[in-house]
C-alpha cells in the first residue's frame, strides 16, 4: 500500500521518474515472488567443505 502511494505522488511531480520506479518494482517483486515458490528455500553456500573423514595420530 506504501510503495502504491509512493507512486501515486512520485506521478504527479515526475512521471517518467516514476514509471521508471514502477518497472524496477516490479521486476523486484517477480524476483522474490520466484524465491518464495519453493518454500522452504533451498539452502545453497558457496562454501566447499571436506567430507572425507582424515584419521588424526
Amino acid at each position: 500500500k506504501e510503495l502504491s502511494q509512493i507512486l501515486s505522488a512520485l506521478n504527479r511531480i515526475d512521471p517518467e521518474i516514476k514509471e521508471n520506479y514502477r518497472e524496477k518494482l516490479h521486476t523486484m517483486l517477480q524476483n522474490l515472488a520466484k524465491h518464495v515458490e519453493v518454500w522452504p528455500p533451498i539452502i545453497t553456500s558457496n562454501l566447499s567443505i571436506n567430507t572425507t573423514h582424515s584419521r588424526r595420530s
